[in-house]
């Protein structure tokens, strides 16, 4: 295997696992089912000696740095380009979006009233002191109402818990659930963004290929403007086939500046997803379209669903949150049976008298103990929160089921997309093939006098549109291996080993 296979097969092993959640296991593959296609690639944009026109600057000249720190690839006015791989623009991606920020946000606050629950039974601790003065009437214990001037104080600590039993056992394990069901939403937000960010690449990817088919295009039809021209000067030709040849020019000049702007168009997007400068062209690493195969053509359907099923973050936060109201349900289910308990103890220094004398100031301890069950509006209450929380659980139940129908109906559409467009590149190859040949014979004919450069501008095109075709395959293709890989979820990655 050559190195350009190689190093090709590596970014599609690593681009499996970063997309699965772990950007730190690097993982290299043994075999390469796509070095077919692979192979492919030199002779379609290399052979023709174009490749110095259209190579991205070399990685010695400029390449994107990769801060510990910060998200930002670059300083502005740095570098003139940055080369990037897709190792980078995910890591990059990782470390910098706010859509990952924000649900791990969500997430420590899950975890913060996970921690409140848990220590729903540790007591309440407080310090102060208490002054109490009196002056006028007051009712003694037998009844009577008489005139009193007193005053006391009192100064020390006490530990107080008051707290329903079916909370104290149910309410952690709901927290628990709810930072499981947040932690699958860091997982999602995760894998969303680097999606996206795949996306991206990719996208960019087909823009410097498109550019270098359209720039193989141009060369070949000004060696025909040249031909048409020379033949109609020396009387062998028509100056009507050189004016064709020049109109076939002008429209694949238009058309590369077109893929140059939307070379650009897509550098920026890609700049603004990992949050570096955007006015900074961007190139990859590549340089060019190369199939990128993250499932082989003989994986299981029904398999991949089942993965997607126990493992796409989406339905792991469904599940989750089912868990959790089910927890709930339980705690109102329990809450007219179990009681509140109540429990305060305090010790500190007591001292009063009458007037404003204050004597005997002396130690003091109380302890007070109680069990209180409720039935809140006789019981209607307790049978109303109930429902709510049935209603509620049934709710997160069906949307459970909603999820897992949307899944596999996901994966299937992603697979079968992955299938046909891997046949779409295998046309695709045999087409550009076919059309190089029949440019080449053409243009062998044409200098051996056997005929008129105008004649050979259909093979021109031909050839064009089959290196476009081939470009728009291989792109598809990718995607549609990212959209798989998404639609599975992170299970995918323990596919690969080490």
């Amino acid at each position: 295997m050559n190195s350009s296979t190689s190093r090709t097969s590596s970014i599609r092993c690593r681009t499996l696992v970063i997309l699965s959640g772990s950007l730190a296991f690097l993982v290299s593959c043994q075999s390469d089912p796509m070095a077919r296609f692979r192979s492919l690639t030199p002779e379609i944009f290399i052979a023709q000696g174009i490749a110095s026109q259209s190579s991205p600057p070399s990685t010695s000249e400029s390449k994107v740095d990769q801060p510990q720190d910060a998200p930002h690839a670059s300083e502005p006015g740095n570098n003139k380009e940055n080369i990037v791989d897709l190792l980078t623009v995910l890591r990059l991606a990782g470390a910098g979006s706010l859509q990952i920020e924000e649900a791990r946000e969500r997430m420590k606050e899950s975890q913060a009233r996970l921690e409140q629950a848990s220590a729903r039974w540790v007591p309440n601790l407080t310090v102060g002191g208490t002054y109490l003065k009196h002056e006028g009437q007051i009712q003694e214990t037998q009844g009577l109402v008489v005139q009193a001037s007193r005053n006391s104080i009192f100064t020390g600590a006490g530990l107080t818990v008051s707290v329903h039993l079916g909370d104290l056992f149910h309410e952690p394990a709901a927290a628990k659930k709810a930072v499981e069901a947040e932690r699958a939403a860091v997982a999602g937000a995760t894998n969303e963004t680097l999606g996206a960010v795949a996306g991206a690449y990719l996208d960019l990817q087909e823009a410097e290929a498109q550019l270098k088919a359209a720039r193989i295009a141009t060369a070949e039809v000004q060696e025909l403007v040249q031909l048409a021209e020379g033949f109609s000067q020396a009387g062998q030709g028509f100056e009507a086939d050189a004016a064709r040849a020049r109109n076939e020019l002008a429209l694949r000049l238009r058309e590369k500046l077109e893929v140059e702007e939307m070379m650009m168009s897509r550098s920026i997007r890609l700049a603004h997803l990992i949050r570096v400068d955007p006015s900074i062209p961007l190139h990859t690493a590549e340089g060019t379209v190369l199939p990128m195969e993250l499932f082989s053509a003989d994986a299981s359907l029904p398999a991949l669903i089942e993965q997607a099923r126990w493992n796409l973050p989406a339905v792991l936060k469904r599940r989750a949150r089912v868990e959790e109201l089910k927890r709930t349900r339980d705690r109102e289910r329990w809450r007219p049976l179990l009681p509140e308990l109540r429990v305060g103890v305090s010790g500190g220094g007591f001292g009063g008298g009458p007037g404003a004398e204050i004597d005997d100031f002396s130690e003091r301890g109380d302890l007070i103990a109680v069990l209180v069950w409720e039935a809140q509006n006789l019981g209607l209450g307790n049978r109303g929160r109930l429902r709510e929380q049935e209603a509620r659980l049934r709710q997160s139940i069906i949307a459970l089921d909603r999820a897992l129908e949307e899944t596999g109906a996901q994966v299937t559409n992603a697979y079968y997309h992955a299938q046909h467009r891997r046949g779409q590149i295998e046309i695709s190859v045999t087409n550009v093939e076919e059309s190089r040949n029949s440019f080449d014979l053409n243009m062998t004919r044409i200098r051996g006098g056997e005929g008129l450069p105008v004649e050979a501008l259909q093979a021109v095109q031909a050839s064009a549109h089959a290196r476009n075709n081939y470009i728009r395959s291989v792109a598809r293709f990718n995607r549609s291996q990212v959209e798989l890989l998404l639609s599975v979820g992170a299970s995918a990655a323990s596919r690969l080993e080490p």
